[in-house]
């Protein structure tokens, strides 16, 4: 019995947390990053971080329950929409093999030279000595 009252103090005590952080997720889902402001984008990351300290406190003192999967399902989603991976667009290729590409080859002109001649010096040993 005391370990269930621990567990509803401990649900009391964060829930607002939980429930905004969920708000915002909400919201972000529906309107986007765009539609949030300064307040909302810099509150998304420390509940998420809240969220994550309640979630290992949980699963130390609680173990693995409802509360622990809800929880980690909350964390999980806002990890999503914290660290989003954009996809590189083809556009993007492009300028890095125009641009990007021949920079990086300039800058290391040098290095590409040697590997070129240890290169081309190799497959004429190799021509040579068939």
């Amino acid at each position: 019995m005391d370990r269930e009252k621990t567990q509803q103090s401990f649900i009391a005590e964060r829930k607002v947390t939980w429930e905004e952080l969920e708000r915002i997720l909400d919201r972000l889902d529906i309107l986007g990053y765009r539609e949030l402001n300064r307040i909302e984008i810099n509150l998304l990351g420390r509940l998420y971080l809240n969220t994550v300290s309640d979630l290992a406190k949980a699963r130390m003192l609680f173990g693995e329950d409802a509360l622990s999967l809800s929880l980690n399902n909350l964390v999980a989603r806002a990890y999503g929409k914290l660290y989003l991976q954009k996809r590189p667009r083809f556009i993007e290729f492009v300028k890095f093999l125009l641009s990007g590409f021949p920079a990086l080859v300039y800058k290391h002109v040098g290095l590409v030279f040697v590997s070129t001649a240890i290169f081309a010096s190799s497959t004429l040993l190799g021509f040579l000595c068939l």
